[in-house]
């Protein structure tokens, strides 16, 4: 209950921020209130990403050594297993998830990793395999699975 309490005093308080920042910019030029609902729910799905990015971390100490031996590798596995994780909780608690082709695309944006095979069904098919280790609580195993699904598809650029 303490947690929830903690969540709720930074919730109101970002609530006030994004409502004032809000005021501030209408002033400037007029936006819609829906613009301001939208991006808020957006902030869920960054906070689950992040969230997803220290999860992958622990369970996966190894990709700060894979980081250092080959950065393309390792930002591919830290991003790609992140989503797949964010996406895997945001569907579990019944809340709206990035589609595959939204994934495809934030891929893209990232300098590294810009050229690289990420298509909708390839980010599908491996959540599709990827679904039953986390289902069973596996998020190494999960992680291995992206790792060598990074190297196969890095393989290809």
């Amino acid at each position: 209950m303490e947690l929830e309490k903690r969540v709720g005093e930074v919730a109101k308080e970002i609530t006030d921020v994004a409502v004032k920042a809000f005021e501030v910019i209408t002033c400037l030029s007029p936006i819609s209130e829906n613009a301001l609902l939208k991006h808020l729910g957006d902030a869920v799905m960054v906070v689950v990403h992040e969230l997803a990015h220290e999860a992958i971390h622990s369970a996966y100490p190894e990709l700060d050594t894979l980081y250092e031996r080959d950065p393309v590798l390792g930002e591919c596995a830290s991003e790609v297993g992140a989503r797949m994780l964010e996406v895997y909780v945001l569907k579990k608690i019944g809340a709206r998830a990035h589609s595959f082709e939204e994934l495809a695309l934030e891929l893209e944006g990232y300098a590294r990793l810009r050229g690289v095979c990420w298509s909708a069904s390839v980010l599908q098919e491996l959540y599709v395999r990827a679904e039953a280790l986390l289902e069973r609580m596996e998020l190494r195993e999960f992680m291995g699975v992206v790792v060598r699904e990074c190297e196969r598809v890095l393989k290809e650029k």
